[in-house]
Formats: C-alpha cells, structure tokens, sequence
C-alpha cells in the first residue's frame, strides 16, 4: 500500500529588488523576474567582464532564483545544478546550502543533505527551516530522538508552524512504540522489531537484500541512503499509519508492516515486503507522480506470484477512483481494485513491453504530466488512454 507522503517546506524563492545600476540586459532581466533568461544573458556579460562585482552578484541572485523556479517544477537535478552554480559565486550565503540540502533530500540524498543543512547552520546560525529539514533527515534515517530534537528547535524559532507541530506529534507517537523496539541493520536496511523477533528480523531482511538485486534489476532503480524497515503488531501499525483493517503494509518514506505475531518469514510475508520494497523503488523513479494504479499495479508485478489471490470478479471501480487514494474502500471493495490494478498492469506490459514503462516511469521522474508521458508510450496512434482502458475492460474483465 502506497501512501503518499506530505510534501513539506516547498520554497518559494522571493528576491529583494534588484538595483540595476549598469547598462546590463541580464541585471535588468533579473529585475523584471525573468529568471532563466538573465542567467543566461549574465553568464555571456561575465565572459567579457569576469570581475564585475554587479554582475557576479547579479548571476548568483539568478542562479538562486531559477533554483527556485526549478524547484516548483520538480526539476531537482536542475535545480541542483542552479544552486551549486549560485554558491561558486556567493560562498557564504547560507541559502545555498540549505536549498542544496532541501533539493537532496527529496531526491532522497539523506547523508548528503545532512551534511550541506549542516554548512547552512554553520554559516548562517539557527534556522526553523534548517532544523525542520535536520528532523526530515534524521526520520528517514530512522534516527527518531534526534529528529525529535531538531524538531523541537524548529519551534522553539517557529513556534506557529502547523506542520511541524504535526510532524512532531507523529514522531513522539513513533517514539514511544520505537522504545520496545531492537534494530538490524545490513546494508541499505535498517529492521525494527519488537522484543524477541530477532529471528523475524533477520529473516527480513536476507528478504529485502534478495529484493534490492531482484527489483533494483527489474526497474534499475538502487536508492541512496538508508532503508527504514519497522514490522510492528496490528494495533501500532494501525495508530501510527491510519491504514484500512485490510491493508497488508505501508510505505510512507518508510516500508511497514503488521506481522501479527508471525515469528518467520512467509510466502506472504515475503510478497509483501517485495511489494512494499517496489513503492520505494517506483517513489525514487516518480518522486510520487504516478496515478495510484499504476502504482499498485506494478508494486504486484514486483511480488512476483501474479496469481496467488483468490480471483473475485464483480463490477470493476471508475479508473478515476483509482487514480490518488484507496482510503476508503472496504474489504471487498479494496480487493477490486487491487485486482484491476494489477490486471491492468499485466496487459500494458504485455501489450507495449517492459522498457516502454520504464520510459514512461522515467519521463513521470522528470515531471512530464501523465497524459503527455503515457502518449509516448501507447502505440495506437490518436487513441486516447481512457478509450484504452475502457477497451481493456471490455476485452478482458471477468475472463
């Protein structure tokens, strides 16, 4: 079960006015917020006159900027590129490495974003938002107290971010069912579990190890960083992800799953952890972009047992219903659309191949719209995707 995460502390880059005193085109296109365009022009004036302390200043302003710019457009390696540009330039303005540090942390660059949110301290004092960014580090990394504590300097500086005061309430509840926890880590994963479920634990994660080749292979997607693994009882997983009664698991930034007391590892067990690990993996490539079932498709793809469901038919769910949310449905309900996603899946696959939906993955990494994306993918020339689907429902539901 994918669950999408907040997007938090999106930056909206505001200059002060730009002071256009020399006949420059890019200054003055900087001042008319023409951002892309007077990097460009600056970049050129700099070449005949690299010492200019206007025009430097200028381009470094610009750079900041069409980061920013970039940022909205969930262009993060742009961004990043802006950025980076920018603090050649103005080595000590503490943005720099903040943004740098914001930019890898939604690309899921944590060690990295530690270290520049770290150089923004430094270089320019104590920050809410820089602590705020320490205490999303530190979570993904499964270093609870430590974003408790970053957090709590957040609001100390901030004391009326909403957001914040959310996440850290969700943080101290996470604490607290942490506290009966021990951890393994191997590799990229770090597994929690309760008291005694050593043997469980390390059975996860040989699991999840063998799933990092399988899939990392299968969708050539090996994410940097920790992995955060939790397997919690039914009644923790429930207070601490608000999932429906039927949801086997959660990846929220972080792969959960209610074990139920099972003592060892499963063929359940194991497909679910495969499917789990799969969300992590389609995150990393979509940063969340793709229509949920297309995600739940793939992620039982990933499972590799297609058909170890009992099969149920019934009416099928609007496509639309299944695009954000599952929330909502019941059992019954929930089982549909499982099964339509997953069936739907395999008969794209089938029909236009896997490299294709790597391409079409991709392109939803680099934030081209879905539709636009999907077009490339499709074959049938000028047939739109909803008369795919519907055909596909006439052609193959309940066969």
């Amino acid at each position: 079960m994918f669950v999408k995460a907040a997007t938090f502390l999106l930056f909206f880059i505001a200059l002060a006015p730009v002071a256009v005193t020399a006949a420059s085109p890019g200054l003055e296109a900087l001042r008319q917020g023409r951002h892309a365009e007077a990097v460009d022009l600056l970049r050129r004036e700099l070449q005949t006159s690299p010492l200019d302390p206007e025009l430097r200043r200028g381009l470094s302003l610009g750079s900041l900027a069409l980061g920013g710019d970039l940022l909205k457009e969930d262009d993060l390696s742009g961004a990043l590129e802006m950025f980076r540009r920018g603090a050649e330039l103005s080595p000590d303005d503490a943005r720099f490495p903040l943004y740098i540090g914001y930019a890898m942390l939604r690309q899921g660059r944590t060690a990295e974003a530690e270290e520049s949110l770290l150089e923004a301290l430094r270089e320019g004092g104590p920050s809410g938002e820089i602590y705020h960014l320490l205490g999303r580090v530190c979570y993904r990394e499964g270093r609870l107290y430590e974003a408790q504590t970053y957090l709590e300097q957040a609001l100390q500086l901030q004391p009326q971010q909403k957001e914040v005061t959310e996440f850290l309430t969700k943080i101290r509840r996470e604490v607290k069912i942490a506290e009966g926890m021990e951890t393994r880590r191997g590799g990229t994963f770090a597994i929690s579990y309760v008291d005694g479920g050593e043997e469980l634990g390390d059975q996860t994660l040989e699991v999840l190890q063998e799933a990092y080749g399988d899939l990392g292979s299968l969708f050539n997607a090996f994410p940097e960083g920790s992995v955060t693994v939790i397997l919690y009882g039914r009644k923790d997983f429930v207070a601490v992800t608000g999932a429906p009664d039927w949801a086997g698991g959660a990846y929220d930034g972080k792969i959960r799953v209610p074990v139920r007391g099972v003592k060892e590892m499963t063929p359940q067990l194991r497909r679910i952890l495969y499917h789990e690990y799969a969300h992590l993996l389609l995150w990393t490539l979509t940063r969340g972009k793709l229509p949920l079932w297309l995600n739940e498709g793939l992620a039982q793809v990933a499972e590799g047992d297609l058909h170890h469901r009992q099969e149920g038919y019934g009416a099928p769910l609007p496509f639309p219903r299944l695009e954000r949310s599952f929330d909502g449905l019941n059992a019954e309900e929930a089982a549909i659309a499982y099964r339509q996603s997953r069936d739907f899946v395999e008969w794209l696959l089938e029909e236009y191949g896997w490299p294709r939906m790597l391409d079409l993955l991709l392109a939803q990494g680099r934030g081209e719209a879905f539709d636009k994306a999907v077009a490339s993918f499709l074959l049938y020339s000028g047939e739109g995707f909803e008369s795919v689907q519907q055909r596909w429902l006439a052609e193959q539901w309940s066969r």
